[in-house]
């Protein structure tokens, strides 16, 4: 993104945000790298997925999201 990467976007959105209005963040990265999951959990993220992109865990976080669990 030109002005801003996801975490200072999702940081944004946080700060903006009411509590009863939480907006489901989730993570879709190639980045593997250790660590990377709590990076993006500690910037306000809600799930983490990676490309390439398991669809059956993609199905999982977006019925959670439709279901209000997040």
């Amino acid at each position: 993104m030109p002005v801003m990467d996801g975490y200072e976007a999702t940081e944004t959105i946080r700060e903006l945000e009411q509590e009863q209005n939480h907006i489901p963040i989730v993570a879709l990265t190639a980045n593997t790298m250790d660590g990377e999951a709590e990076i993006c959990f500690n910037a306000g993220m809600d799930r983490f997925l990676v490309k390439p992109i398991n669809i059956a865990h993609l199905k999982e976080i977006l019925e959670e999201i439709a279901e209000h669990k997040i």
